[in-house]
């Protein structure tokens, strides 16, 4: 086992940080996997419905502030600039359900 093969910063604790989509996959331009939390990849999945962020608040018993704060991250995690964008990520990543591709204009 090398130092790469440790995160450092589960040491002493949970990580509730997890590599979404599996193994073997890679992001847009070969960069590496995002790290979504559990939390992040349930907002995630919720994009496509065009949900508003106070409906997805409502639907995972949280704040609208907090989606807020989720969106922002997911958004800088996949280098998206738009729901679009990171519903369209999140679909060449195998984060979000292919059946939710049909959700965006063409």
């Amino acid at each position: 086992m090398n130092s790469s093969d440790v995160d450092s910063s589960s040491a002493g604790g949970t990580d509730s940080t997890i590599v979404a989509g599996g193994p073997g996959l890679s992001t847009r331009a070969g960069w590496p996997r995002p790290h979504l939390t559990e939390r992040e990849l349930q907002v995630l999945q919720c994009l496509p419905t065009r949900l508003s962020v106070d409906e997805v608040a409502a639907a995972l018993s949280i704040s609208p502030n907090t989606v807020k704060t989720h969106l922002r991250s997911i958004y800088h995690k996949l280098g998206a600039r738009s729901r679009n964008e990171a519903i369209l990520i999140g679909c060449e990543q195998r984060l979000v359900s292919e059946r939710s591709r049909w959700v965006l204009p063409h």
